[in-house]
């Protein structure tokens, strides 16, 4: 459910996604649309401005040269000039408020003319209240054509000369795009309501193209999830030339690497466990084995209750082993128990390495309070049995202390005799007892020392962190 949702998030984003980039690209085209529309729209005033200019300045030049009201050039406005011209009204091609302007001054910059957007013109005497414009002054000033032009507006000024050559007045004509036209109005309306549907035909289009990239994103979230739970040769398989294509390979090479990794791991996993039973069994079974042997060997040379005594003492022994052997495949699929027993098996085995008239007396100390995992109490008990073996058969001793308790956030088990001693850093002969006991200690993460002396006993002494302390 949580990747149904993951994969909705996904496809909504990337379909809104779609939505920015058509909306910035549709206001991209509108931006340039209404750009091009305005650059039309006063290319079009330029053209009748000048197509007014070139019929209306020279009648209006002629009038102002006979002093004539502005009421004769209104009458001309709204008809052809000529009988041979195309029909199209004067007033039809004038710019009229409120989008424009046409209108005459004088060589006074006197307004004399101007036209309203009424069905016929206006005509005002000199000196009326509406000022003329600055192009106006220039061109009556320069005696030539003044032009200027912006995004929203165009202004031309036109001079008036008479039959002399004199200036009499300006033709003035302004347009401006707001206003100017409803085609305007209805091409914006056109234009928006055409970038609305592109608007929602990309919205459609991205949630529908992004539907294979969320498809192609869930196979990998699926590979990843299969992985999470040691399903190493579930495979991607996408074989598409494209960046997620070779990303998904790479993470299949990734899944069959850690897969021979793992192999390889659990290969030398088996070989730690067989070395670990080669211990176990040296210390343990080869040991009592060894003990019965010597046994037997007594009890050819005994007779009547000593040899019973040796009988009974192997029979202990093959209990013994047929015990150690059940714990060896005990340890082959542990539980999460914790060992207490262990230790009373160890101080009971290690009266039976020695003949019962001679067997040392061992002391143990144990704290009821700690408890192991059974991993662990194993590998400590395996080195408690060798180090008290050790002491009865190598060291003679007559007294073995077997201690375990917590110091601080550790555990420490101590095993001290009073036997002969021996010098550590002198050569051993090719046993396994000393390195055997490093190795278990290595195993559970502790600590061995070995202290010794000849003529001052052995004190060996496991050290590991307890479970859960940060020491």
């Amino acid at each position: 459910m949580n990747r149904t949702r993951r994969r909705g998030r996904l496809g909504t984003e990337l379909g809104l996604t779609y939505v920015r980039v058509t909306f910035v690209a549709v206001s991209g085209l509108l931006a340039t649309g209404l750009a091009l529309i305005a650059w039309t729209t006063m290319r079009s005033h330029e053209q009748r401005h000048e197509e007014v200019a070139r019929r209306l300045a020279p009648i209006a030049a002629e009038l102002l040269a006979e002093g004539a009201p502005a009421a004769v050039l209104a009458s001309f406005v709204d008809r052809p000039i000529r009988p041979s011209a195309d029909g199209v009204p004067l007033l039809s091609l004038m710019s009229l408020p409120p989008a424009g302007r046409t209108a005459i001054v004088d060589a006074r910059g006197a307004p004399w003319y101007e036209a309203d957007a009424a069905d016929a013109p206006v005509s005002t005497d000199a000196g009326a209240p509406r000022q003329a414009p600055r192009s106006a002054s220039e061109a009556l000033a320069s005696g030539l054509a003044v032009r200027r032009r912006t995004l929203l507006a165009t202004e031309l000024a036109t001079p008036l000369d008479g039959p002399d050559g004199r200036t009499l007045g300006a033709l003035v004509q302004t347009a401006g795009l707001v206003g100017s036209s409803a085609v305007v109005a209805a091409v914006l309306a056109v234009l928006g309501a055409a970038s609305l549907f592109v608007v929602a035909l990309g919205t459609v289009f991205g949630l529908h193209a992004s539907r294979p990239l969320v498809r192609r994103f869930g196979v990998i979230a699926a590979a990843a999830e299969a992985w999470s739970l040691g399903r190493f040769d579930h495979r991607i398989a996408d074989g598409r030339d494209d960046e997620l294509g070779g990303l998904a390979r790479r993470l299949d090479a990734m899944a069959s690497r850690i897969a021979e990794l793992l192999l390889q791991r659990q290969e030398h996993a088996g070989l730690q466990e067989r070395t670990r039973l080669a211990h176990d069994l040296h210390d343990s079974v080869k040991q009592e084995a060894f003990a019965a042997t010597m046994r037997l060997a007594a009890a050819r040379g005994a007779q009547g209750p000593a040899a019973e005594a040796h009988l009974d003492a192997v029979d202990g022994l093959l209990r013994s082993i047929q015990t150690e052997l059940s714990d060896l495949i005990a340890t082959l699929r542990p539980g999460p128990e914790v060992a207490t027993e262990t230790w009373r098996q160890v101080a009971q085995a290690t009266e039976t390495f020695v003949r019962p008239d001679r067997a040392p007396k061992i002391e143990a100390t144990l704290d009821p309070a700690v408890r192991t995992p059974v991993a662990v109490a194993e590998q400590l008990a395996r080195i408690t049995r060798e180090a008290v073996a050790n002491a009865v058969r190598h060291a003679e001793a007559e007294r073995v202390r077997v201690s375990l308790r917590s110091d601080g956030g550790d555990l420490v088990l101590r095993i001290r005799d009073d036997g002969t001693g021996f010098d550590p850093a002198a050569p051993r002969g090719s046993g396994h007892g000393l390195e055997s006991l490093r190795d278990r200690a290595r195993l559970i993460g502790a600590t061995l020392r070995i202290d010794s002396a000849p003529g001052s006993g052995t004190s060996v002494e496991a050290r590991l962190p307890l479970p859960g302390s940060t020491s």
